[in-house]
Parts: structure tokens; sequence; C-alpha cells
């Protein structure tokens, strides 16, 4: 049997075989999707992010090439210009891992450090400040959707992890999405623990208004002390986690990845978690408010 008779082949494929080509509803709806992609994506960004000068210099019989840029050691930051690539540092004797792009290749570096210019420093705190007051709507948003009128598990768990993510979660997309709007630490903090400070005197006006028909002194007192320095604190632990993300995308000029804030915002959510739960269970056994 030859190639162009065996039906699984790829030459039986209708895009190719001679004649009008007709597609099915799931490639015209594959095509869809891919314009709608091509309109919305940054084509530059896309191909920085594919860059091979982003990633490690993998292959053991790799030929080596001068390095003619300036370009650092990641370990001591020594300047490797001169040397061969794959050639120990002078100074710590550390192998860089990474070689310089050529001229004309874009990547992820070069691209965010182009951008970054680009962003003065008024626009990064405008941005701070509307993120941090777009942040409060979220957050209240999933508070009372979610939180409110719930059981002991759902406000002594769920609860709190949901309030804390929903307080980051802007910021954190804005790291990982548009991180030259962010030029300093400061402006990660304006966003999040702003958005915390908003979101629990919104919702401590809420609840005591309109959601506890009477709010004893020592509630009042709570929630406008206690309660506001829980989300503040719990927020501020969650936002030092993504200033670490932050600083190490600065560093490398990598792609930030949101794995080294975890450890941050899950005990942010168990501190929070903590004390609704014990707050809740004095007031069950008449210890409370």
């Amino acid at each position: 049997m030859t190639h162009s008779e065996d039906k699984h082949s790829i030459d039986r494929e209708p895009q190719i075989r001679e004649g009008h080509f007709t597609p099915d509803d799931a490639e015209k709806s594959a095509a869809r999707k891919l314009a709608n992609e091509q309109l919305t994506t940054d084509p530059e960004l896309e191909r920085a992010k594919h860059s091979v000068f982003d990633e490690p210099i993998s292959f053991p019989h790799r030929e080596a090439v001068e390095i003619k840029q300036d370009w650092h050691c990641r370990n001591c930051h020594y300047n490797l210009r001169g040397l061969m690539t794959g050639h120990p540092c002078p100074e710590c004797g550390s192998i860089e891992r990474y070689e310089p792009p050529r001229d004309g290749e874009i990547t992820y570096a070069k691209l965010i450090a182009s951008r970054r210019s680009e962003v003065s420093s008024t626009g990064a705190w405008l941005v701070a400040v509307s993120g941090m007051l777009l942040g409060v709507p979220l957050a209240l948003l999933f508070s009372f959707l979610l939180t409110e009128y719930l059981t002991l598990l759902f406000f002594g768990l769920i609860g709190p992890a949901t309030a804390e993510l929903s307080k980051i979660f802007l910021c954190a997309m804005l790291i990982e999405r548009k991180s030259p709007y962010i030029k300093r630490p400061a402006h990660i903090y304006v966003m999040t623990i702003g958005t915390a400070l908003l979101f629990a005197l919104v919702q401590n006006w809420v609840c005591l208004n309109y959601i506890y028909s009477v709010s004893p002194r020592a509630m009042i007192a709570w929630r406008w002390t206690g309660c506001v320095a829980l989300h503040m604190l719990c927020t501020g632990i969650a936002a030092a986690g993504l200033v670490r993300v932050w600083r190490r995308g600065r560093e490398e000029d990598r792609m930030p990845s949101l794995s080294p804030a975890y450890v941050y915002i899950v005990v942010a959510i168990v501190i929070h978690a903590a004390l609704n739960t014990s707050v809740m269970s004095m007031g069950l056994f008449g210890c409370g408010f």
C-alpha cells in the first residue's frame, strides 16, 4: 500500500486534497477562536515569551559563542562580556546558563525593559490607586455574596480564603500581565492594603447599619478596630508574597510566576480563618458579642 492509499495518511486530509474544501463546524469554530485570539493578544509579547534566549542552555554539545555585550552573572553580577558562553564566572566560578540574545531578537527581558521606560512614575501611581479603588467592589462582591449568612465552616474557612484572594486579585493579575506598570513595592502595598482598608470600612458600615439589627458596643468597637486591623494585616502578608514575585521577575527578567507568593497567601488565609473561627466560637458559647 502506497502512502497516498493509506486512509490515515495526511495526504487524505480534506484541506490538502484537490478540489473545493468546506470546513466543518469544529474547524469554523476553531478559526473564529484563533481570529479572536489574534485580535486580543499582544503579538510582540507572545513572540518574546517564546524566545529561545529566555530558555537555559540545556544542550550539552551546544556551540559556545563569545559574549559581545554586557551580560552579568546571575550569582554575583560580574560582567561576563568577552568570555565564551558556558565559561565559569571568573569571580564566583558559577556557570551562566543563559546566553545573550542575538541582534534584532525580541526577548521578554528586552520587551519589558522597553515598556518599563514608557511608564512614568506618575502613571504607575495612577495605576496603583486605580487598582486599589477597583479592588474594593470586587472584594465586597465576593464578601457579601459568599461570606455573609453562612455556616460556621464557611465563615471560618472558605469565607476568609475568598476575601483574601479577592483583595489581591487585581494586583496579582497586574504583576503577571502588566508588570511594567509597577515600578516599586509601594505600588503593590497601596493597591492591596489600600483595598483591604477600604473594604473593611465599607463592610463594617453595611454590616452595622443593615445586617445586624442590634449591635452591642463591644461588637461596634471590635469591627472598627480589630476587624479593620485583621484585614490589613492579612492582606499585608499576602502583599509581601506578591512583592517577592515582582522582585524576582525584575531581577531575573523572566515571566513572573505567582508560586513564590503561595505560602504568604496561605498564611494570610489561615490567620484570617483562625480569628474568624475564634470570634464566632466565643459567640456560640456566650463569651463574645
